[in-house]
């Protein structure tokens, strides 16, 4: 199985869910995590993912990010709400030494005005 890339639009200051599902995979004592950083390779993750195995038999789980993990990430080079910062992600489902990587690509962080 290969990670299916999927683009994510994530609002600074809101809660961000992603309800999935992997058809015909039986998620059964699987338990799930993920990452935003701003690069793969930096050595601190700028938000930490619940991810909650929703209905293991059908393999449905849902991927949130509560708005207080990117509270205090500092946009301050955007402008607008349209100035997106780009950083990577990735979504891992494990049980034992089996690791699913199911979910990757861009998350696309607009700046919060609210505070």
């Amino acid at each position: 199985m290969s990670a299916a890339t999927y683009r994510m639009n994530i609002e600074q200051g809101a809660t961000y869910s992603l309800d999935c599902v992997l058809s015909e995979t039986d998620l059964t004592g699987y338990l799930g995590r993920g990452q935003v950083r701003l690069t793969t390779a930096a050595a601190a993750s700028v938000g930490d993912f619940t991810v909650t195995i929703t209905d293991a038999a059908t393999g449905a789980f849902t991927v949130t990010l509560p708005a207080s993990e990117l509270a205090d990430l500092d946009l301050t080079g955007t402008t607008n709400h349209a100035s997106y910062i780009d950083a990577a992600y990735d979504i891992e489902l494990y049980t034992g030494s089996t690791v699913l990587r199911v979910l990757n690509g861009v998350a696309r962080i607009s700046p919060n005005a609210t505070r």
